[in-house]
């Protein structure tokens, strides 16, 4: 089973018994917008923690402390002070740990993507420097000629 039909399916669950706890009082007065936007800005941190990218990682916090800021007691924090604080971070977190977050993603285009690639192939990677970087492309011709 993929994780992410596990993933949605929990999610669901969870927004099932949300609806039906918030109708009896139980939990903080929490808008039902608030709770979404605060799992997509979970999933944003989680993700910006798996690739290293500190934009993410800071921005999305930042958002969750905008959403929450007056059970949190932040109100004279929010939104611009807390945002440009996060923007600065960013920045200089990146400047100082700009070479750990290289990873590369390939597409092979024709051929095997296996060790022993055959016939006429296509391979592009891309590395995620910048919003769409390409490090990349190698051309494999049927007579093994490789062009990068």
């Amino acid at each position: 089973m993929k994780s992410s039909k596990i993933f949605w399916g929990i999610f669901f669950i969870l927004a099932a018994v949300y609806v039906i706890v918030s109708q009896f009082g139980i939990l903080p007065d929490v808008g039902v917008f608030s709770v979404l936007l605060t799992v997509f800005l979970l999933w944003v941190f989680v993700e910006g923690i798996r690739h290293v990218n500190f934009f993410e990682i800071l921005m999305s916090a930042a958002c969750i402390c905008i959403i929450y800021d007056e059970p949190l007691g932040i109100t004279k924090l929010t939104p611009w002070p807390l945002l440009g604080a996060a923007v600065l971070a960013s920045i200089g977190l990146s400047m100082i740990f700009q070479g750990k977050r290289r990873y590369k993603k390939s597409v092979y285009i024709g051929g095997s993507s296996g060790a022993g690639v055959s016939g006429t192939s296509l391979i592009v990677t891309v590395c995620p420097l910048s919003v769409m970087s390409l490090c990349s492309v190698t051309f494999t011709g049927s007579s093994g000629l490789v062009m990068s």
